[in-house]
């Protein structure tokens, strides 16, 4: 009987043994992929991630897609990823997956990463898109070239809702561009708010 006993442990031993060999274990979730797995029925109108440790030590497929497909689904209107390491990935799929289908989302700070021109300019393509009003872009380790700051002069003309947007111009010219159309997008959403009071007033 003890003989037997000892074999089946050993057998027992022997498939554990296997099972952890092949990576058939267990995955327990961070309380911040929880929280992320969580945005789209949260309720939460501020996911505040700003130098956060924690989103730098999720896997590639949390800090990028998973992130991104929530954020999507989800009701927050301000997004606070500066200092966290986000790269030209994390802005493509930003631009892809988030942009053009979040009907919450206004604010966006992605400054102090390493975002270089392909970032940008996917960035700044899907701006129009969408609904944001103010992009934090500034102090980025990646510098971005001519390109990219000709995509944000773009975009901030045919972005009528962005107000606001930060950046280290390498440009006057395209600087000045920028926040003249910036302005002109400011006084344009005055002249609605203005015209909205008007109406719930009754005057005419």
């Amino acid at each position: 009987v003890k003989a037997l006993r000892h074999n089946m442990d050993l057998i027992r031993q022997s498939r554990h043994s296997e099972a952890v060999a092949q990576g058939t274990h267990v995955v327990k979730l961070s309380n911040l992929q929880k929280s992320i797995n969580a945005l789209p029925e949260s309720g939460q109108d501020t996911l505040a991630l700003n130098d956060s440790v924690e989103y730098k030590q999720m896997n590639q497929d949390w800090r990028v897609r998973i992130l991104c497909e929530k954020l999507a689904q989800s009701s927050v209107a301000i997004l606070e990823l500066a200092g966290v390491g986000a790269a030209d990935d994390f802005a493509q799929a930003l631009a892809e997956l988030v942009l053009p289908h979040s009907k919450h989302l206004r604010e966006v700070n992605l400054g102090r990463n390493a975002i270089g021109t392909t970032g940008v300019v996917a960035l700044a393509t899907a701006l129009p898109q969408s609904q944001i009003q103010v992009l934090r872009l500034n102090n980025q380790k990646t510098s971005s070239g001519a390109e990219a700051q000709i995509a944000l002069v773009n975009a901030a003309s045919a972005c009528e809702t962005l107000t606001k947007l930060n950046f280290d111009w390498k440009q006057a010219t395209h600087r000045s561009n920028c926040e003249r159309a910036l302005m002109q997008n400011a006084d344009r959403a005055r002249k609605r708010r203005l015209a909205e009071r008007n109406r719930d007033s009754g005057v005419s």
